[in-house]
């Protein structure tokens, strides 16, 4: 028979004990504590920085709803339909995506109603900080204010806060508002912008017109004049004037063509240049505008009342609108690697290297397979790629055209 017998604890104890203090006088041999004590003191700590700051969930002007909406499989699901969007006769990807426009889908999916409008009121709350202390000449003489898309009223509060002699609403769908209260001097309507605005002294439009085309715009900014009083009216805009290639920097041009590309995935819209605006407020039947670049890559759009005024940011400010820029253009980083894709898809590059020489852009709509309504379209692919070094572009002049050389 076997026994097996263990050593009592308090001798297991001592016997540990012995090793340890062997391998300590072992490491102190060696060197080991002196190493380790100048690896601490070369070791470095996390901090975070201006942006990572707008991350941080209890930030009162936190931008992480807006990412984590932005890059829900919702909403980048489309992104890998773009090439068979532009060969079919669908609206958007987002409609070739999941068979619905992004605002029916959103009418009837309560989550992407929910996220979607957490993302907007996240971007409201750091707008409306900078609008209310920095913009208070725009809202001087004004008895009434609309606000049209409003949303869940984070902009519209926050200037019935600031002027409580403002009377202001918030027009939106009936599911966006129906379960809101207002309170003293603001009060929420459902309602739809396309049919009717309520007669007010101003309107404001916070990232409402690149979210439709330039027609579908034209008509909301009629309905916008027709509530409007006959003199002193104006129409308050808040959305991005895209700069040209050569005169904004890298990141700020990249982020803003980012944003058209994403007006063009989930809605009919776009980002627009001046010059693009000028035609909108001219065709609704605006005569005069103002642009003030102050809130980073958007400007405070005014039209209907010509007033001179200077605006300008504090330090403070543009740090956050810097930050906000920031996270934006790292948030839209795959919008790239998708234009890509569909560059890749749609074969643009062999096209183009086929041609032999500068290719212009009507040429390359011609030889593609594409739905003649997306024409326009294809431009928009292609200044992000321009943008992303993965084309370049070259004036062709009339006589090279003809003789097939490049100039």
């Amino acid at each position: 028979m076997l026994f097996l017998s263990f050593p009592p604890l308090e001798r297991e104890r001592e016997r540990a004990r012995t090793v340890k203090k062997k391998s300590r006088r072992k490491k102190k041999e060696i060197g080991e504590k002196p190493f380790l004590a100048k690896i601490e003191a070369l070791e470095e700590g996390y901090l975070l920085t201006p942006a990572s700051r707008l991350l941080l969930k209890d930030e009162p002007l936190s931008v992480r709803p807006f990412l984590l909406a932005m890059l829900d499989p919702v909403l980048t699901k489309p992104w890998h339909h773009v090439s068979e969007w532009f060969q079919n006769d669908d609206p958007t990807p987002f409609d070739t995506a999941h068979g619905r426009t992004f605002w029916d889908y959103a009418g009837h999916e309560p989550r992407l109603n929910h996220f979607f409008n957490d993302a907007m009121a996240s971007d409201a709350r750091l707008v409306t900080s900078m609008v209310v202390k920095d913009c208070k000449v725009v809202f001087d003489g004004l008895n009434s204010l609309v606000d049209v898309g409003g949303g869940t009223g984070t902009v519209a509060k926050a200037i019935a806060d600031a002027f409580p002699e403002l009377e202001c609403t918030v027009l939106d769908l009936p599911h966006v508002v129906s379960d809101l209260q207002g309170s003293g001097n603001l009060k929420f309507i459902g309602g739809d912008m396309f049919q009717a605005i309520p007669s007010t002294d101003a309107v404001l439009l916070k990232w409402i017109l690149h979210d439709w085309s330039d027609e579908e715009s034209v008509k909301i900014l009629k309905r916008c004049k027709e509530a409007l009083p006959s003199k002193g009216g104006k129409v308050i805009i808040i959305d991005m004037k895209v700069e040209n290639e050569k005169k904004g920097d890298d990141e700020s041009i990249e982020t803003q063509l980012f944003f058209d590309m994403l007006m063009m995935i989930l809605v009919t819209g776009r980002e627009r240049t001046e010059k693009e605006w000028a035609k909108l407020f001219a065709d609704a039947g605006f005569s005069d505008y103002k642009i003030t670049p102050i809130l980073g890559l958007r400007s405070l759009i005014e039209k209907g009342i010509s007033l001179k005024m200077e605006i300008r940011n504090d330090k403070e400010d543009k740090e956050l609108l810097h930050s906000q820029a920031h996270i934006w253009n790292h948030i839209f980083q795959f919008i790239n690697s998708m234009s890509l894709k569909c560059a890749v898809q749609l074969d643009i590059p062999d096209i183009v290297n086929n041609h032999g020489r500068p290719m212009s852009l009507s040429q390359l709509i011609a030889a593609l397979p594409v739905n003649p309504s997306k024409s326009r379209c294809v431009y928009r692919l292609m200044r992000v790629l321009v943008q992303s070094s993965f084309f370049t572009r070259e004036k062709i002049s009339e006589t090279a055209e003809e003789e097939g050389r490049v100039s």
